[in-house]
C-alpha cells in the first residue's frame, strides 16, 4: 500500500469511528432512561439491575425507632365535656348481617366524635360621635375631631391582623421602633 492509500484509509476509519461513537452515545442516552430519571411511565421500564435504581434511603439508620418517641406527649384537641351542639346520628333499624329488627333493643354504648369549627367573623360596628357647640361669646362653632382612621363617612378599618406602621414611623423601621416613635409622637 502506498502512503496516500494508507492516509485515505486512516481518514475513512476515523470518520467511521466518530460516527460509531455518536451512535453509541445516542443509544446509551435513549436506553439509559427509565421511570426514575425521566417522564417515562414505570410500565416502560426494562429489566434493570436493582443496584442501579435506588430503592431506599442512603441515610444511615438512627438509634431511635421511627415515629413518635416514647414519653413524648402528643398535642391534639381534647374532647370537651359540654359541646355547643350535639347531633345524634340515626342507627339502622335492622341488623345488617341477619336482618333482625333492633328498634326496641337497649343502647349498649355511645361513640362520640367532636368537630372543632371556628365561627365566621362578626362585623362589630362602632359609632364615633363628635359634639358641636357654639361659643356664647363670639358665636363660633366648636366641635371635637374624629380619630385618624375615622375620617370618612363610612370608613372600613383594615384587617387588624395585618401589622400597620404608624404614619410618624421612619421608613423601613422595625415594628418595635415604629411603635415607640408613634408613642412619642402622641405625647
Amino acid at each position: 500500500m502506498s502512503p496516500e492509500e494508507k492516509d485515505k484509509k486512516i481518514e475513512r476509519l476515523e470518520e467511521e469511528n466518530k460516527a460509531l461513537r455518536e451512535k453509541i452515545a445516542e443509544l446509551e442516552r435513549r436506553f439509559g432512561r427509565y421511570s426514575q430519571n425521566s417522564s417515562k411511565p414505570p410500565s416502560s421500564d426494562r429489566l434493570k439491575k436493582k443496584t442501579q435504581i435506588r430503592t431506599k434511603s442512603l441515610r444511615e439508620k438512627g438509634k431511635r425507632p421511627s415515629g413518635g418517641q416514647f414519653g413524648h406527649r402528643g398535642q391534639t384537641l381534647e374532647q370537651v365535656l359540654h359541646p355547643d351542639k350535639v347531633i345524634e346520628q340515626p342507627t339502622p333499624c335492622s341488623c345488617g348481617k341477619c336482618g333482625c329488627d333492633v328498634r326496641g333493643v337497649a343502647v349498649e354504648k355511645i361513640i362520640k366524635r367532636q368537630v372543632f369549627d371556628i365561627p365566621a367573623p362578626v362585623i362589630i360596628v362602632t359609632q364615633h360621635q363628635v359634639t358641636v357647640k357654639k361659643c356664647p361669646k363670639c358665636n363660633t362653632t366648636i366641635q371635637g375631631s374624629f380619630p385618624v382612621e375615622v375620617k370618612a363617612l363610612r370608613p372600613i378599618i383594615p384587617d387588624i391582623t395585618t401589622p400597620r406602621m404608624p404614619e410618624s414611623a421612619p421608613m423601613n423601621a422595625p415594628i418595635t421602633v415604629a411603635c415607640e416613635s408613634d408613642k412619642l409622637a402622641k405625647t
